[in-house]
């Protein structure tokens, strides 16, 4: 966009230095006052600074337009990045949880084996009474 907004803008100047040459030779060729042909002269350069003023000041919204949404996007990327941080935070605690949840119920598992090893009959009897 600023290579499109240089390069008008170097049409624009090309554009009426070409104008500005054309009335030297006006001058010239028709006799036109020097003063006249002066008073064109300010008047396109006038012409050309305006567009310049015009275009730049395009460029800056545009710039600003830009700086904003790369803001607005950056903030929606904390964002998710925060969401992801708490979501992985919970998947954590849910493990760490049911890692606990397990280890008890292999050391009950174990001390109910090891239990049984010891008193084979009674364990037998108990199962047979559920």
């Amino acid at each position: 966009e600023k290579d499109k907004a240089l390069s008008e803008l170097r049409r624009v100047r090309n554009n009426y230095k070409k104008q500005l040459r054309d009335a030297n030779h006006l001058i010239e060729e028709r006799g036109d006052t020097i003063t006249q042909m002066q008073q064109r002269a300010d008047d396109i350069i006038k012409e050309g600074e305006l567009s310049c003023e015009k275009i730049r000041k395009s460029c800056l919204l545009e710039i600003e337009g830009f700086e904003n949404e790369l803001h607005r996007t950056r903030e929606k990327c904390k964002k998710r990045l925060q969401k992801m941080h708490d979501a992985h935070d919970i998947v954590v605690r849910d493990l760490r949880s049911r890692e606990l949840t397990l280890q008890r119920e292999s050391v009950d598992a174990l001390e109910a084996f090891t239990k049984e090893r010891k008193d084979p009959i009674t364990t037998h009897n108990a199962t047979l009474k559920r």
